[in-house]
């Protein structure tokens, strides 16, 4: 009787202890004193997973052999061994060249010229053409975008075309005061200025391609302000392009795949696509079709996209073929009267005596970096029909080599964190602002790094998603465990549990309707992995060839930097902590339960998380540009995001019952935390200057560049006003690059795009 007492007392004194610890972990999470993050290690330790310098590609990496390597990935190899810089070399002459333009103008670089992105401040927007129509009922009804009515904006709000910004102008969709009640506002996005809208008619022999334009744009607003038309402006902002190698997925909907195709940006999601390669038989040669899927390859996804599109760079109708039969024509130098330094870090031995454009033709770069397979029809190799057929393979891989070496892993926060470890934290009364303002970040209160994560500051990185190239390091008692799965389940604002995809959040900048992002698809193929796992498990004929494609086990994945014995690419699932410390999913503690056809896949909305390195340089903010300086970008958050679960524009009733939502599947990590005015301050120095790393603050080397002639605004008959953008060798500028606030404010300095371009003979153009 007695050991019995003994036994319930005992039991009941351990349940008051456990509830009394869950009590105050609730009293401290409440008043901002939860548990923090673990510091992450600095970037130079994370590995970046690209399969150039792995050796993939030419198949002489670690644990790879030639023989073996080609079983392991098929198609591979793809590069000749030992010519990884002049793979590089090829690529960055690529992204620069304003030829590659339907215009001659328009680069890959005049979206990404400045700290990886786009401060110009003519031109830029677009009405919100991503706009579609439905209830918040409705939106978070529809399981695919089809059921959705697209309800293009083709209306400004303060100022169209050619309108010239104003620091006044921001933040553009809302009054940041808390106290402001939320409206829908100004919907309109600060973008990057592409093409004039027009067909393409063919190709004109000289820089300048054929084509017919278009006064109305194929939305329906007008764009002859001054008779010739004004420039396009794609419906989302231009995220840096530095550190992007970093990212599992590219684009802010996620649809540049982790794995390239070597045709376009859907990767695994268009596994009917194919490269055309010449085999050899006796002394000739014949054509056959090869699918690619190439690893760790979502730049390259990223890079064949924009090439071909009409926003962007390409006539309506023109291709990465047009673009290849253009470049690779006999006597077209690359980079041609753009100036290069002789001191480029990368194309400082190319530059022809001139000091304008390369004495090395991009055929010759081809034949140079890959296979011969892949471009060589006959035994004297001069035709190039096959090089030109397969040029967004190269055109992909190469811009993918270059950009990989745009890595800004010397920042003032990654020589904090070579002083920190797992097990040190960050000093949150230090005299260093950056060190304060990264204790606030990894505080449980802020839950800044609740999304973005770790070295590369953000979730969707493939060392977050996969694990690859993450540092080993020991687990503190009490952290979070790492959390590696493409898809996961989390408690959603509304209360509501569901999954979604992991490193894509709905935080609130625009109303849902404005722009669905990654719910969205490839014709009847999901963006979204979560998506895509629930139509498989439905059956849905659209997705059988993605479906075969996984179970062939030809999509694969390396395992580390050292081990490059590649596994199985699957869908997989993670559990976020839920309420009463239970994971979300968790199956008898057995682990996640898979994806099921019923459950609800949160992603309406929702964006891929940036990085944050180098924000000092990259505005305007956010997907849609709205907010001008990392100030806003704090006050956003501290405020709970500006559409949130209050917004509720909807008579929320149906059936006489109350329904709960407000912004449609809204992260709940996004909530008003009551900064005071010295943590704000501490968060902006931390991700203004202790982000920032000084040599993309200077275009120094690996960010140095060649001359480009960049597209700002249209003079008053209607051309193109183009201004001048130096060029710069490995030693870079005497002072910093200006930021998108100085350059609102009309401030001189490097990048002030203040005068004409000089590359002459250039004719004006539309």
């Amino acid at each position: 009787m007695r050991e019995s007492l003994y036994r319930s007392l005992k039991g009941q004194l351990v349940l008051y202890l456990i509830l009394a610890i869950t009590l105050l972990a609730i009293t401290l999470i409440g008043t901002g004193f939860a548990l923090a993050e673990p510091p992450p290690p600095p970037l130079s330790r994370v590995v970046a997973p690209d399969v150039n310098k792995l050796g993939l590609l030419d198949c002489t990496g670690p644990s790879l052999s030639p023989a073996s390597c080609g079983a392991q990935y098929p198609g591979f190899p793809i590069t000749k061994p030992a010519q990884k810089e002049t793979l590089i070399a090829f690529g960055k002459a690529l992204f620069w060249d304003m030829q590659a333009g339907s215009d001659g103008v328009q680069s890959c670089a005049s979206c990404h010229f400045h700290a990886g992105a786009d401060h110009r401040v003519m031109n830029q927007k677009n009405p919100g053409l991503n706009r579609v129509s439905g209830t918040q009922i409705q939106i978070k009804n529809a399981l695919n975008p089809n059921q959705l009515a697209p309800n293009p904006d083709t209306t400004f709000t303060g100022g169209g075309t050619n309108y010239h910004l104003t620091a006044s102008d921001f933040p553009l969709s809302f009054d940041i005061a808390a106290s402001a009640k939320p409206n829908f506002g100004n919907n309109d996005v600060i973008s990057s200025q592409g093409v004039n809208a027009g067909t393409f008619n063919g190709l004109s022999g000289g820089r300048f391609e054929d084509g017919t334009y278009l006064n109305i744009d194929p939305n329906g607003f007008n764009l002859a302000l001054f008779g010739p038309t004004v420039r396009r402006v794609p419906p989302r902002n231009s995220p840096s392009a530095i550190g992007a190698i970093f990212n599992l997925r590219n684009f802010w909907d996620g649809r540049a795949n982790l794995f390239f195709n070597g045709v376009n940006p859907f990767g695994m999601l268009d596994p009917r696509v194919r490269v055309t390669v010449a085999d050899q038989e006796g002394g000739s040669y014949t054509q056959s079709q090869l699918p690619l899927m190439i690893p760790f390859s979502s730049l390259a996804s990223q890079a064949v996209g924009p090439p071909g599109s009409d926003f962007e760079m390409s006539l309506s109708g023109r291709n990465l073929q047009h673009i290849g039969q253009k470049l690779l024509a006999p006597g077209v130098q690359p980079l041609d009267r753009q100036r290069v330094a002789s001191t480029d870090s990368v194309l400082g031995s190319y530059v022809d005596t001139d000091g304008r454009g390369l004495n090395k033709p991009y055929a010759e770069f081809i034949k140079d970096a890959f296979q011969e397979k892949f471009w060589k029809i006959d035994a004297a190799g001069t035709n190039l029909t096959l090089m030109q057929n397969n040029f967004a393979l190269f055109f992909g891989l190469a811009v993918q080599a270059y950009e990989a070496t745009l890595i800004p892993d010397q920042t003032p926060l990654d020589a904090l964190l070579a002083t920190l470890n797992q097990t040190t934290q960050p000093n949150a009364a230090s005299a260093n602002p950056i060190e304060r303002g990264l204790a606030v970040f990894l505080s449980g209160r802020a839950s800044c790094s609740a999304c973005h994560i770790g070295a590369e500051t953000t979730s969707a990185s493939v060392g977050h998603l996969i694990g690859f190239g993450n540092p080993a390091a020991p687990i503190v008692a009490g952290a979070p465990v790492p959390r590696v799965a493409l898809a996961e389940r989390m408690v959603m604002g509304d209360g509501s549990k569901a999954a979604y995809d992991t490193g894509f959040y709905n935080i609130g900048v625009r109303p849902t309707a404005d722009d669905l992002s990654i719910f969205n698809r490839f014709g009847q193929v999901p963006f979204s992995f979560g998506m895509l796992a629930q139509e498989i498990l439905r059956g849905n004929p659209a997705v059988a060839p993605v479906y075969n494609l996984l179970l062939s086990g030809n999509l694969k994945l390396p395992t580390a930097p050292d081990n490059l014995v590649p596994l199985p690419f699957a869908i997989t699932v993670a559990c976020a902590p839920g309420g009463r410390g239970q994971a979300l999913g968790v199956v008898n503690g057995n682990g996640c339960r898979p994806l099921n056809t019923n459950e609800e896949i949160a992603i309406r909305g929702s964006f891929k998380t940036p990085g944050l390195r180098n924000l000092k340089f990259t505005g305007p903010y956010m997907h849609n540009g709205s907010l001008k300086n990392i100030h806003e970008v704090v006050n956003f958050y501290d405020i709970g995001g500006r559409f949130n679960m209050a917004f509720n524009p909807d008579n929320c009733k149906t059936n006489n019952k109350n329904c709960r939502i407000g912004q449609v599947d809204f992260d709940a990590e996004i909530s008003a935390r009551g900064f005071s005015p010295l943590e704000i301050s501490d968060l902006v120095a931390l991700m203004q200057d202790g982000m920032t790393d000084p040599r993309v603050a200077r275009d120094s080397a690996p960010f140095d560049h060649p001359q480009l002639c960049l597209p700002h605004g249209h003079n008053q008959d209607g051309t193109t006003a183009l201004k001048n953008l130096p060029e710069v060798g490995a030693a870079g500028h005497t002072n910093d690059i200006l930021t998108f606030e100085q350059m609102l404010s009309g401030v001189s300095g490097e990048h002030d795009l203040s005068q004409d371009c000089d590359m002459t003979p250039l004719p004006n153009v539309n």
